[in-house]
């Protein structure tokens, strides 16, 4: 996000519109997250943007305003795929899919695969880097294990040098 573009005053709205969210007081926290757009999109803040429209279409989906659900899920998700931002896709394809249920079942079943893409992609991440702290975890303790063996080493060339000399001193 870029400083001194209404960023602040962004992320300023955006958590006010989330406490009333939390609060319950939808219309208050709609006004918030509305307001927030523009200075979002100044701010070219993509990932709150992104979240807002998402937090909006759901709370407009609450109020069984489905137009304004699928524009604000739509925007969420096509700013969210151009961020790659993967779990905005998932939650605004899974929300976009159980609006288009009722009226498009076929473009509920899209909506539905994109979401499973997105989130098997978030899955393979995981596993990727869960794999590769195993490999960095493998080798870690294969270099405790040489560095252990080394210690034991130095400290048997060490036993034998003092051997030698207690020998030498004494004969």
């Amino acid at each position: 996000s870029k400083e001194g573009k209404g960023g602040d005053l962004n992320v300023n709205l955006v958590n006010l519109g989330n406490i009333y969210k939390r609060m319950g007081k939808d219309e208050i926290a709609l006004r918030y997250y509305k307001n927030s757009i523009p200075k979002s999109i100044t701010a070219e803040n993509h990932r709150a943007l992104s979240q807002t429209y998402l937090d909006i279409a759901e709370m407009v989906w609450k109020l069984n305003r489905s137009d304004s659900t699928i524009f604000y899920a739509q925007n969420a998700l096509q700013l969210a795929q151009d961020a790659n931002i993967i779990p905005t896709v998932v939650n605004a394809s899974y929300l976009l899919s159980s609006v288009y249920e009722s009226i498009n079942k076929a473009r509920a079943f899209d909506y539905l695969k994109m979401a499973w893409v997105a989130k098997d992609s978030i899955l393979s991440i995981d596993k990727v880097k869960n794999f590769q702290k195993v490999e960095f975890n493998e080798q870690l303790r294969q270099q405790e294990i040489k560095q252990a063996e080394q210690a034991y080493q130095n400290r048997v060339k060490v036993y034998v040098m003092a051997s030698v000399l207690v020998v030498f001193f004494v004969v």
